[in-house]
């Protein structure tokens, strides 16, 4: 088993997770899946053929090291200050979708509950509004076990892919032209103005950008000093370390210029690839037969159930639609989704907007994760 070889474990997962980003930038079916479904379905057909094992050290050092350290990197891009730009009626959209999807996602921990199955929807909460970046760490800090969390992954990141490949088609029927406003109406609400907003989308196409080894030193220094500073806080007031290293990004990324660093982003981003692959590895054929039918409904009910309530509020409100589907997949996927959603619809005008809305959804998916893991258990016992 090459859980006994590190050396070729580590050679697949970064491996892999750089084919994933590469096909994502250059190949036309790659930018359709997205890098993250790439490095789900590598890790998910890789433990399927036996070739990676489903646990192993390495996927345990990427969640309880790499990801606080992805986050607190993802978070120096956490500019709040632009948050008033985008426009008041899409910052409304989206608060809209943010209540819709936290509301939904606390009913389906009531509806579908199971002994000890609080911290799972807690987790699978920040997951639906910080994506998964926030995931492992809440799941970390309500003390989640491996074999809970497996059965999450097994069937929440097939479920994803298929919610994703929904979301890049279902804005091509006519039924929303006929039935819904566009938001090409109502760009003027915003104030970042068009030159800003293709000028961020081109270079969100193009990721090319000049990187010296000083931005890399600067934000690899700094994000493991905020990492390692919320983790030892965590444990010397034995609450969640999350809220702590999160908390200090934040605040970092508006009151520093380490925003500058675009490079942490891309950075964050890889090592989430990383991550998720280890899901994806998760995810064998038997965990999935053996996985509690009501993990299995109760998170496709979450997709559908809040997807088309953001609609109906949409309709009923007179809001453009490509607003809620922008604010929901922020929410859920992040702003690693965002440019080629837009990219797939030729909105590139909305590349930016998004990805400060998905930056948000990260700032508030650990928090309110946390939050509903405990009105879960309050109500449920």
């Amino acid at each position: 088993m090459l859980a006994n070889y590190p050396w070729l474990m580590w050679g697949i997962i970064l491996g892999w997770t750089g084919l994933s980003i590469w096909l994502s930038n250059k190949t036309k079916l790659g930018r359709k899946l997205g890098y993250i479904n790439l490095c789900i379905i590598g890790g998910f057909v890789l433990v399927n053929i036996k070739v990676v094992p489903q646990f192993c050290e390495q996927y345990s050092i990427l969640s309880n090291y790499f990801i606080p350290l992805a986050i607190v990197l993802m978070l120096f891009q956490a500019n709040l200050k632009k948050l008033w730009k985008i426009g008041k009626k899409l910052i409304a959209v989206f608060g809209i979708s943010l209540v819709i999807v936290f509301a939904i996602c606390v009913l389906a921990g009531i509806i579908f509950q199971y002994e000890g199955g609080w911290k799972l929807w807690g987790a699978v909460t920040a997951n639906m509004i910080g994506n998964f970046s926030t995931l492992s760490g809440v799941a970390a800090a309500l003390g989640l076990q491996d074999g809970d969390l497996v059965v999450f992954s097994a069937t929440g990141m097939i479920i994803w892919m298929v919610y994703s490949l929904i979301a890049f088609d279902i804005g091509k029927s006519k039924f929303f032209k006929k039935n819904f406003k566009s938001y090409k109406d109502e760009v003027t609400d915003m104030a970042l103005s068009e030159e800003e907003r293709l000028a961020y989308a081109e270079e969100m196409a193009s990721r090319e950008k000049k990187v010296g080894i000083i931005d890399v030193a600067v934000v690899m220094g700094a994000g493991m000093a905020v990492a390692a500073l919320g983790n030892f806080l965590g444990e010397l007031t034995g609450f969640y370390s999350i809220v702590f290293y999160a908390g200090i990004a934040v605040v970092i990324a508006n009151f520093t210029k380490i925003g500058k660093f675009k490079i942490s982003e891309e950075l964050a981003s890889f090592m989430f690839g990383m991550y998720i692959f280890s899901l994806g590895a998760n995810a064998t054929l038997a965990s999935i037969a053996n996985s509690t039918w009501k993990v299995t409904v109760g998170v496709i009910f979450i997709y559908a159930v809040s997807l088309l309530l953001v609609f109906l509020v949409l309709k009923l409100i007179r809001m453009p639609w490509e607003y809620g589907l922008i604010s929901h997949m922020a929410l859920i996927g992040g702003p690693v989704t965002i440019g080629p959603l837009c990219d797939n619809y030729g909105w590139k005008d909305m590349v930016l907007p998004g990805c400060i809305l998905a930056v948000l959804g990260q700032v508030l998916g650990a928090y309110l994760g946390l939050g509903a893991a405990n009105i879960i258990l309050s109500i449920t016992g």
